[in-house]
């Protein structure tokens, strides 16, 4: 069948869907009355090229050369040497994985809904690798060229196994799924492996609040504004901070933004330095879903002036941008006259990475860099393996050691 590129109950928002029902309904209605939009940015469009990238290696097709740059959504994104050095990467391991099994395909598209009743279309999406060893285990792989962790343990990856075992299961006799996420820049490859009946179960319960979510739509399509809608479905709203994280309607979300209240007053006044890592886990996880509810709200307030909107209290106003020449040679030639040589600027080496994207190899590059010391930073661990975090004192400790000297 053929498989629309926009399935309303796409794999991609699945995880999502098992938060909270009224996520999607909301959404749809927002795209109806022109308050939603599609959103791009420089991130995804590159993973959008990292992911052409991966299926022309697996097919053997011709790649793009270090340092072409190509249009994606409208970003100009540059292949660098250092994402054809991944994608080779996860290709190899993907190879690995297939050996000399009877099945590889790349950008495989599945219909998943129609098998569990619904229309045609309604859950249907594109998987990434789907591969049969010569075991008869069947491997479904998701490229993901960010560097947040991802868990193979995810609704959307089951669900393109799912799409996948509706044909595949006819032609081979398939009893283990190995589901792989690919993520090159954190050099992770996490995998799980389920019985194909364990993928059913959780497709049953999947499409359940599938049908949960279809009726909220027909309660609240009559709507004629998104936040009239949010206020009728508060019952069905359920706030969780990875199931928000994506949703495009939690700037206006109540239950979003009582749960952020609710965190923010008990660690306001706060989370002591001696709690327990879970706890502080939990504020962090927290205090990221306030700072991007934060910047959601400002969002949707722009947007919504833009619309003719009237927001009490704000309006629209103009950046100020860098002046520039509007004719450049007409413009030195008057600044060369009465400036002369102060008139331009002295040339200068770029950086290693304006250097990198230009082509440049890690190898290249290695030997050229000098070594760097920073101030201490806390961050999310992208390696997923707990935050570790070096104190000050023991920090200076460690230099001091370094330089020689020895405590007394």
């Amino acid at each position: 069948p053929e498989v629309s590129t926009h399935a309303r109950f796409a794999p991609s928002s699945a995880d999502r869907l098992l938060v909270c029902a009224a996520s999607q309904p909301l959404e749809r209605l927002g795209r109806d009355l022109g308050e939603v939009q599609d959103s791009a940015s420089i991130h995804s469009a590159t993973g959008t090229a990292a992911h052409d990238v991966l299926e022309r290696t697996l097919r053997g097709q011709a790649l793009p050369k270090a340092g072409a740059v190509v249009d994606v959504d409208g970003f100009q994104v540059t292949v660098t040497a250092e994402m054809l050095d991944h994608i080779e990467g996860v290709a190899e391991a993907v190879h690995q994985k297939a050996g000399t099994g009877p099945l590889l395909e790349a950008e495989h598209k599945v219909e998943i809904g129609a098998a569990f009743g619904l229309p045609e279309g309604l859950c249907a999406g594109t998987s990434d690798i789907v591969a049969i060893d010569a075991d008869g285990v069947l491997h479904v792989g998701d490229l993901k060229y960010g560097v947040s962790p991802v868990s193979p343990d995810s609704m959307q990856l089951k669900l393109y196994a799912i799409g996948a075992l509706h044909w595949i299961l006819l032609l081979y006799d398939v009893k283990f799924v190995e589901l792989t996420i690919y993520q090159p820049r954190l050099d992770a490859q996490p995998s799980r492996l389920f019985r194909v009946d364990e993928l059913m179960d959780d497709a049953e319960g999947y499409f359940g609040q599938v049908r949960h979510a279809m009726r909220i739509y027909d309660e609240i399509k009559g709507h004629d504004t998104l936040q009239a809608a949010i206020d009728a479905t508060v019952e069905h709203q359920r706030a969780d901070v990875k199931g928000c994280w994506w949703c495009p309607v939690k700037a206006m979300c109540p239950t979003h933004r009582d749960a952020i209240v609710k965190q923010i007053e008990q660690t306001v006044g706060g989370v002591e330095v001696k709690a327990s890592p879970g706890t502080l886990a939990e504020a962090l996880d927290w205090a990221d879903a306030a700072r991007r509810w934060a910047t959601a709200v400002e969002d949707a307030g722009k947007e919504a002036a833009i619309r003719g909107v009237q927001v009490p209290g704000w309006a629209l106003g103009e950046r100020k941008s860098n002046r520039a020449w509007g004719d450049e040679s007409r413009a030195e030639a008057v600044v060369a006259a009465k400036l002369g040589e102060q008139a331009y600027v002295p040339a200068k080496l770029i950086s290693p990475a304006q250097a990198e994207k230009l082509g440049l190899s890690g190898d290249d590059l290695a030997p050229l860099l000098a070594e760097r010391t920073s101030s201490v930073t806390f961050k999310r661990d992208k390696g997923n393996k707990g935050a570790a975090f070096v104190g000050w004192r023991a920090l200076q400790a460690s230099r001091l050691k370094d330089a020689g000297f020895k405590p007394v």
